[in-house]
Formats: C-alpha cells, sequence, structure tokens
C-alpha cells in the first residue's frame, strides 16, 4: 500500500495522551482510531515508533492488534515488546507500508540516512579529514598535501606531491664512493698520513672514515683521531709490518650523474687508482683496456680508431694561372672524405680536427707554351711547408710528406708552379682522377 501518514489533533502527529501511560505499555490509545486502516488477519502495518522527550530512538513496530482506538504493537525484527514507556515520553506513529522491505525504503528517509552516515564518518583519521556537510548534503574528504620542493616546513602531518618529492630527491640525494688507503707501519708509528703503499694521498672528510689494523676495525676517538682530512693517528702505536687500511667515504651529487640505465657522465675527474686497473666491456667482457703501471693503456684487441682521410682531384683544367709563381691548385672533386675535413669548394684545403701526424701526396699536371720549369710545395697554414719536384722541361710534380696538425686551426694546400716562354699556365685537370690529385691519411694520433 502506499504510504499513509494518520493525522492526530494531539500536537498534529502524536498519537497518544503520555501520560496516562506506564511502563512497559505495549499498547497505544490513539487519539482517533477512525483514520487508522482496519486490520484484516495477518495484514499488519508497520510503523515507525518516535520517542521524542526523553531521547531520540526510533524504532520499527508493527501493529498487530486494534481494540477501538487502542494500536497493540511489537518490535518488527521479533515480535517482542515495541518499547518500554516513560510518562514523558512523546510518540509518534505513522503507518508507511506493508512489509519490512518497503518500510526500509520509505520510512528511513535520505536526510536520516546522511544525518547517521555523517555522524559516522564526521572526525579526523591518519592523514585525511573526513566530514559531513549537511548544509549541501555531499561527504568532503580532505588529505593534507604541500607540493614543497625543498621541505623547508617538514610537516609531520602532511603528505607530499609526486613532484616537490622528484626535486627534492634530485638536489639534496648523493651517492657515496668508497677510497681504501692501505698503509704497512714501521715500529712504533702512530701518525698515517700522505701516500699510502699504492701512492695514493690520504685525503678524507672527518667523521667519514672508517679504520682497521690487522683487520681488526678501530674505533674512532678511542683508538684512533681523524680530525684534520689529511691524517689519521693511533692511540697505540702500531709494531713493524702492521697493516693499516682507512676507508674513507666520499660523496658526489646525483645531479652530476645522469642516465646511469644507459648512458653514463661525470661532471669531474674519474680515477682508477691501481696501477692494474680494468675497464672491461661489452655484455660478455669481450673487450677490456688495461691500465700499464707507467707505461699505459693496452687493449687486448685491436681498437677501432676513426682515421680521417680524404682524396680530391681537378676535374676540369684551371686554367690562367700566371706564369713563374706559385699558385693554389683548385682540387674541387672529392673521392672520399671521411671525416668531411676537405674544403672542395671555397678554400681547397684540408683541416682535420683530430689532433696527429699525416701522411700527405699530390701530383700535378701541366700545359702551356715551352714549359722549362715545374714544381710543387704543401703549405700549412698559408706557408711553404715541403717542396716536392723541382724538374726542368717536365710536365708533372709530385710531393709527399709527413705533417704534425694540430686538430683544431691547421690546414694544408697544395701549390704548384710552372715557367712558360710565354702566357699563361694551365693545371690538367679531368674527370680521370689520376692525373692532378691530392689526399691525406691521419697516421699517429697525439
Amino acid at each position: 500500500m502506499a504510504i499513509t501518514d494518520i493525522k492526530f489533533t494531539n500536537n498534529a502527529r502524536t498519537l497518544l495522551s503520555t501520560s496516562s501511560l506506564a511502563d512497559d505499555d505495549t499498547s497505544v490509545a490513539v487519539d482517533d482510531g477512525s483514520v487508522f486502516p482496519a486490520l484484516t488477519g495477518d495484514n499488519y502495518f508497520y510503523a515507525t515508533l518516535e520517542r521524542a522527550a526523553s531521547s531520540t530512538t526510533r524504532e520499527i513496530v508493527k501493529v498487530t492488534a486494534r481494540s477501538g482506538n487502542t494500536l497493540t504493537i511489537v518490535r518488527a525484527q521479533d515480535n517482542t515488546s515495541a518499547t518500554t514507556f516513560s510518562a514523558d515520553d512523546i510518540i509518534e506513529l505513522r503507518v508507511v507500508a506493508k512489509s519490512l522491505e518497503d518500510i526500509r525504503d520509505a520510512v528511513i528517509t535520505q536526510e536520516e540516512v546522511e544525518d547517521h552516515v555523517g555522524g559516522m564518518l564526521d572526525g579526523t583519521e591518519t592523514f585525511i579529514s573526513v566530514s559531513y556537510d549537511d548544509g549541501d548534503g555531499n561527504i568532503d574528504f580532505v588529505v593534507p598535501v604541500k607540493d614543497e620542493d625543498n621541505m623547508a616546513s617538514d610537516s609531520a602531518t602532511h603528505l607530499s606531491t609526486q613532484q616537490s618529492i622528484k626535486a627534492y630527491v634530485d638536489d639534496k640525494v648523493v651517492q657515496t664512493i668508497l677510497t681504501l688507503y692501505k698503509y704497512t707501519a714501521t715500529a712504533g708509528q702512530t701518525t698515517f698520513t700522505g701516500s699510502d703503499d699504492g701512492s695514493t694521498t690520504l685525503a678524507y672528510t672527518a667523521g667519514s672514515l672508517f679504520v682497521t689494523l690487522n683487520g681488526l676495525t678501530l674505533e674512532n676517538g678511542t683508538d684512533y683521531t681523524a680530525t684534520n682530512g689529511t691524517s689519521v693517528v693511533l692511540t697505540d702505536a702500531a709494531t713493524v709490518s702492521d697493516e693499516l687500511n682507512i676507508y674513507a667515504f666520499g660523496v658526489f651529487n646525483a645531479a652530476n650523474v645522469t642516465g646511469a640505465g644507459g648512458d653514463f657522465s661525470i661532471a669531474d675527474d674519474l680515477s682508477f687508482t691501481s696501477d692494474a686497473a680494468v675497464i672491461n666491456m661489452g655484455a660478455d667482457s669481450d673487450v677490456t683496456m688495461t691500465h700499464v703501471h707507467d707505461s699505459g693503456v693496452q687493449f687486448n684487441k685491436v681498437p677501432i680508431i676513426p682515421i680521417p682521410t680524404f682524396r680530391a682531384h681537378l676535374n676540369a683544367n684551371q686554367t690562367g694561372v700566371s706564369d713563374a709563381t706559385f699558385t693554389k691548385v683548385q682540387f674541387n672533386d672529392e673521392d672520399w672524405d671521411t671525416h668531411g675535413y676537405y674544403d672542395n669548394s671555397t678554400n681547397y684545403r684540408f683541416t682535420p680536427l683530430i689532433a696527429g701526424y699525416y701522411l700527405f701526396a699530390a701530383t700535378v699536371g701541366y700545359s702551356g707554351t715551352s714549359i722549362s720549369q715545374t714544381a710543387i710545395s704543401v703549405y700549412k697554414n698559408g706557408s711553404a711547408y715541403q717542396a716536392g719536384d723541382n724538374d726542368f722541361y717536365s710536365y708533372t710534380s709530385n710531393v709527399v710528406g709527413l705533417v704534425q696538425m694540430n686538430g683544431s686551426s691547421d690546414y694544408i694546400e697544395v701549390y704548384a708552379y710552372a715557367n712558360v716562354s710565354s702566357g699563361t699556365v694551365t693545371f690538367l685537370g679531368s674527370a680521370d682522377s689520376r692525373y692532378t690529385n691530392f689526399t691525406a691519411t691521419l697516421q699517429v694520433r697525439t
């Protein structure tokens, strides 16, 4: 049945005059029983019974009988006595539905549910504040968060954002490195400083080290003193041949190291202090680089080292060359240029950016009226460096030599000379690179 509100004259919705009730009464005398629906058989009505004067208890009850204006009520859950009345109770009885399922939906209003749940949630939990806003019917959840890159507030009641944690860690986290200094004591020695057995000079940060003597760990401040960063002083003198090991912890900022999972770079020096230090490369360490004391670095395989080299030729005649004058040969067609160090369009010069000794060679062919003398020379940085053939009545010149280049600004060019009886000289060029060409190759790096 639909919800039915029974209207009463006493306080509009009061069902009875509570002054006549006795404790443990289970019958209710309503003001006007005529408005209450008739009871037939087991067709009972569920109702809400509210005792509002002494408490706010609300119970679901069932009307089981009616005699005139008197209604008999029991608890809906277990058919027992609905309540114990007091003389000052005000009771509201409202018929709402035929079934308990209906009454759950109809009698308990949204506001009642919100008030009940709100009371359960109203309070502060760890790192979250939960409250019920009766004004808008919402449950408010508030998590205390600080977005603070330097964590300056040092709050114990706030959570940090991912961004602030990352910023703080990137700025503050350090990686620890450990340096071992090994000393062999002389008789009665107490102070250990300077170069150790491996010629490494002692340096540490006070408080960031530990010391062992013949394998036993010593206690800082009791067994030894280490305060100045350059020496360790034993409380009791060592005996001859005692082994003192000093383990010094150092730090460097994580910001100086990038991409540890891939490429790795260090902002400052990286030292391998062992005279036989080995760097292993490859998943199976198939390539190794070993330090050989006072000699150099040894590879287990021949290193693959980029070697700058080029070859260019004159692909057409260079005409109008002045008689009896050293003139730059414009080798304008590259046969190869592994590193792009040769300029074949403007200056016709080789400027390698790797320092070392370079082997060079050049050939120039000539034509002209009655050539009496030819010559060729390699110029370094604009000045004659090495002369080649200087022949009479020859139509070809060659030059070969070795030149040291600084790997930055040094460059070499080829100049040629021809003396003719009249007119100008022509440097012979052709698509065939055999006639007039210039080449250079790195021999030794420096």
